[in-house]
């Protein structure tokens, strides 16, 4: 905890001891109210470790089981029909999409009607358009994965259309060109910390068991491969999440523009202020934070209890963290081992469909998500093979975590992450008589198959429950480890408390909640309000703005490099501090083996950030249409994807999306809105369109520039 706690600190100040600088050193201004940005700094950072932990607990884990069990127990509509649903909860769940509300006041309605209509009047119109392009994306993205589709030519489908329609707006209708920004920006505000973590989780899922099937068929033709599908193929659908909104707003501004004319836009506009106590800080942050979290928890809770039907997996999610170590790879040998060869049917006890059947829960087992029970914790996938209800208690290295199943029916998969496969649960010391630890990628013995050997097993536990019943009950609190790890197969077994079994849900949906009202706090109090004073500033570098009178402060073409350097800088330190690029560079290390860090991630990402806010800065500073610098940048990412890897490309083109986050959304937007009010500019959309364009460019770029380096080592 102190490591990610210092981790989060060199994130997050540097962006403010930055703005601190530039406003006090180049413009001799004091911060507005510095204790107040004082407390936000403070709030952010905090809320940003929470947050990142109640993901790592509670949000992967569940969208990866949802994700994985749903294409074994269903059939792709209804596959499809919760991933489209999906997709538009977590937009109307994202916290960025209300970030677009205090823009709808600064509109002038007379210079941009159709822009002020979709805004003020129309707004939850233009959330709907934004989550029914989400979905979409979720949809076609789950048919990718289910369907093996490559990623490019997808990409280059979407792109078409949203481009041409764009064009349009530009040309065609110049009244619509206004809305242009709107709509470009909205495919980068729909992917953050909320959207990003579930659909990478689904799609990583989806994956997984797609492959498992595969090698499954290849084992019934004994030509098992065990390279079968590439692991980083679940990334893709942020990709489409990004590009699909700007499709759907595109085509609601043009239905606009066909119902309404301008002159009547003007004619009925209102004041478009709100005075709503919803709408007031800090109220405003509690309840974007809430609507951010629990209606997607909800959700996921239930697909988990009602639809694939497994709620034993709530039991086992835990909020135990370890440090990164070296042993990360030995853990993932250790599972691919044991579920290729548990899919291949190898035990020596079990043959046929049987083994088979038995290889395949293994496997789903081994494929749960290592972001939400950490995967170095140094236990794996454990089999119960007794129709029993079961307590368990491991404790490694001194910490000890707990994990709970009921057995119903057919052999019950106990989710832990042990490299040991159990037919019942051994207390701490020797193992008792008929009960049996079998080595990671071999069967247990198919007791639940043999009657006899069934019996002998329960035998010695019996005698254990006797033994038990003579023997004073602990206290609440102080129970015993051989206690706790008992298996009373009489059906005796003492029930733990509902807040006990689910502890590491509630704490993961804890942290989530708590940690993102108080990132909204920060933010708003901390980051906001500092990028809208340095937004205003900068421009009068090097123009007469109002308000300042000793604007200019520097030449034309020094103040020109002095705005072009702090917009590069800021939108690096901004990118770094995105707990969505944290999550997917985290993800990425993990399932590339390590041969693409997340370090090396993070810092190609950030740096095309900044040049993207850079070039993006141009469209409001100086007048440059955004449509151009659309055409330009995404001629390049096309050109770049034809030249590379499947994989590479899902991750480059995933990285646009998680880099508009609620660090970077409110943050660019402040800093166009002040850089619109100093130059009169119609409105200060754009900048986030650029910004998440150049990333695509930088990934690609680092890959191809690696892998030419690397040979030559």
């Amino acid at each position: 905890m102190v490591d990610q706690l210092k981790e989060q600190i060199l994130a997050v100040l540097p962006i403010s001891l930055l703005l601190v600088f530039v406003i006090g050193v180049f413009f001799q201004k004091a911060t507005n109210s510095p204790g107040q940005q004082a407390y936000g700094l403070v709030c952010a950072i905090f809320g940003l470790l929470f947050f990142m932990d109640g993901l790592r607990v509670c949000v992967m884990p569940l969208g990866e089981l949802v994700g994985s069990r749903l294409p074994e127990k269903y059939p792709t509509p209804v596959v499809l029909l919760v991933a489209g649903c999906l997709g538009i909860l977590v937009t109307y769940a994202e916290p960025a999409i209300a970030s677009l509300s205090p823009l709808a006041q600064l509109v002038d309605k007379n210079k941009a009607p159709y822009l002020y209509f979709a805004l003020n009047e129309q707004r939850e119109m233009l959330v709907l358009s934004i989550g029914l392009g989400v979905g979409a994306a979720a949809v076609v993205g789950t048919l990718r994965f289910i369907k093996g589709w490559s990623l490019k030519p997808i990409i280059y489908g979407s792109l078409v259309p949203t481009i041409a329609l764009a064009c349009y707006m530009q040309w065609g209708n110049p009244d619509l060109a206004p809305l242009l920004g709107l709509a470009w920006d909205c495919g980068a505000v729909t992917t953050g910390p909320v959207t990003v973590p579930i659909l990478l989780a689904m799609g990583i899922g989806v994956m997984a068991s797609k492959r498992q099937q595969r090698l499954a068929k290849a084992a019934y033709h004994n030509a098992v491969d065990t390279n079968t599908g590439q692991t980083l193929e679940g990334f893709g659908v942020v990709t489409l999440a990004s590009v699909f909104p700007i499709l759907a707003v595109e085509v609601m501004g043009i239905m606009i523009s066909v119902t309404h004319s301008k002159e009547d836009i003007i004619r009925n506009a209102g004041s478009g202020v709100s005075d709503k106590a919803v709408d007031r800080s800090p109220i405003r942050e509690v309840v974007f934070a809430i609507r951010a979290i629990m209606p997607l928890i909800t959700a996921l809770l239930l697909l988990v209890v009602f639809v694939i039907r497994e709620p034993h997996h709530l039991a086992a999610l835990t909020a135990y963290t370890v440090k990164p170590g070296a042993d990360e790879s030995a853990h993932k040998q250790r599972t691919s081992s044991a579920c290729d060869n548990s899919i291949a049917g190898n035990s020596p006890d079990m043959g046929g469909d049987e083994g088979r059947q038995q290889g395949e829960a293994k496997a789903s087992a081994v494929a749960m998500s290592p972001l939400g029970k950490t995967s170095r914790a140094g236990v794996a996938a454990a089999s119960v093979s007794l129709t029993i209800a079961t307590s368990t208690v491991t404790e490694e290295e001194g910490a000890g975590t707990r994990r709970s199943s009921n057995g119903s029916g057919d052999a019950n998969v106990l989710e832990q992450q042990s490299g040991v496969a159990v037919t019942a649960v051994a207390a701490p010391g020797p193992v008792a008589e008929g009960l049996e630890s079998v080595p990671p990628g071999s069967e247990a013995p198919a007791a639940a198959a043999d009657g006899a050997d069934l019996k002998q097993q329960k035998a010695p536990a019996r005698l254990h429950a006797q033994d038990r019943k003579t023997t004073p009950h602990p206290k609440r609190g102080r129970r015993s480890k051989a206690a706790a790890s008992d298996v009373e197969a009489a059906g005796l077994v003492d029930p733990e408390p509902w807040y006990v079994r689910y502890g590491g849900l509630i704490v993961g949906i804890l942290l989530a909640q708590g940690g993102m009202i108080m990132f909204n706090i920060g933010l708003t109090y901390g980051f906001t309000a500092l990028g809208d004073q340095a937004g205003t500033l900068l421009p009068a570098a090097y123009l007469e703005v109002d308000g300042e009178p000793k604007s200019p402060y520097y030449s034309y073409a020094g103040g020109i490099v002095l705005v072009m350097v702090v917009a590069f800088s800021l939108g690096f330190m901004a990118t770094r501090a995105e707990p969505a690029l944290r999550v997917l560079g985290k993800t990425v290390q993990h399932l590339s083996g390590g041969s693409f860090t997340a370090a090396m991630l993070i810092y190609a990402v950030s740096i095309g950030v900044g040049s993207g806010m850079a070039v993006g800065s141009t469209k409001i500073l100086f007048g440059v249409p955004l449509v151009y610098i659309i055409l330009v940048k995404y001629a390049i990412a096309v050109t770049i994807t034809v030249f590379s890897t499947e994989d590479f490309t899902c991750i480059a083109w995933d990285s646009a999306g998680v880099t508009t986050g609620p660090v970077t959304v409110p943050f660019v937007l402040s800093l166009g809105i002040g850089f619109s009010k100093a130059t009169g500019a119609t409105e200060g959309f754009g900048i986030l369109t650029a910004a998440s364009v150049a990333p695509i460019i930088s990934v690609l770029l680092t890959n191809l520039l690696r892998n030419p380096a690397k040979a030559s080592m």
